[in-house]
């Protein structure tokens, strides 16, 4: 296992927000490359954003995360990305910015570079959508300064995510925390994923329980229902039972978080992004 560290640099000034002060970074977590020629085929790469609200990053959907894909031969990695009282757009800066830095290396780190996707739970499901659905807007690009086509994904996780601010299926705290008041009834559609997805949203796996008691399951299937509406391929798993924030689903990320039903989500995933890519 290769693990490096980098910090996402970011002019926060040219997108119109403040600097943020908490030192955002993306761990990576690589497996060797092995010296049989088989495994040298190129891999997909997957980001992976934690959740928690926009006013901290969970640990339990870090590094375990990572941990499990990269020992399923996927290089993984983790974003550390600012959260309260940094507002939009500077996590969404910082995960461009973490995909862009593995497109770069993607021939260091036997990545196919057309087939790198983010994931996310929670609100780290609504950074992940945002991602996919505003990549190639020009606040984003010009505050990175490269072209949009290096931080493009090419595929989405979504994990129990956050997606929509309208009353009926929100999470409304994240909403507050993301943009630092009650979102207006302008900013219900502009921060609501499912009212963004078009051509340029990339093929998408989703995952939620039906009796979430924290996050509706509603948002996974608005984003779904938006995803089939522009043609664009999904795979959805809805659980029937499980808490919000099952993460891995088993012990190593909650002893009170076990539920094997749904705990096959990650080889059901790792499948999926061993397929083709948009």
């Amino acid at each position: 296992m290769i693990f490096k560290s980098f910090d996402l640099l970011v002019d926060y000034r040219k997108a119109g927000c403040e600097p943020s002060d908490q030192h955002p970074r993306l761990d990576c977590y690589i497996p060797d490359i092995s010296c049989e020629p088989e495994l040298h085929d190129k891999r997909p790469a997957f980001v992976v954003c934690p959740g928690g609200g926009y006013s901290m990053c969970s640990p339990r959907e870090g590094e375990p995360i990572a941990l499990k894909f990269a020992a399923q031969g996927i290089p993984s990695f983790v974003v550390w990305y600012s959260v309260l009282p940094a507002r939009f757009p500077a996590a969404l800066l910082e995960a461009c910015e973490a995909i862009a830095i593995v497109r770069r290396h993607a021939a260091e780190w036997n990545i196919d570079p057309d087939n790198i996707h983010i994931g996310g739970f929670s609100a780290g499901g609504h950074l992940t959508a945002s991602v996919g659905t505003m990549w190639n807007r020009d606040v984003i690009c010009g505050a990175l300064g490269y072209h949009a086509e290096e931080h493009k994904p090419n595929g989405l996780v979504l994990c129990y995510p956050v997606i929509s601010a309208r009353k009926e299926s929100r999470h409304i705290g994240s909403f507050e925390n993301l943009l630092g008041h009650y979102p207006d009834e302008q900013e219900i559609r502009d921060f609501s994923c499912d009212e963004l997805v078009g051509p340029q949203t990339p093929r998408s796996f989703l995952w939620h329980t039906f009796d979430d008691p924290v996050v509706s399951v509603t948002n996974s299937l608005l984003f779904a229902q938006a995803l089939e509406r522009n043609g664009i391929p999904f795979e959805l798993h809805v659980y029937p039972r499980g808490p919000h924030g099952l993460a891995l689903g088993n012990a190593v990320t909650g002893y009170g978080m076990c539920e094997p039903d749904v705990a096959d989500w990650t080889e059901r995933c790792a499948r999926w992004m061993f397929g083709p890519a948009k």
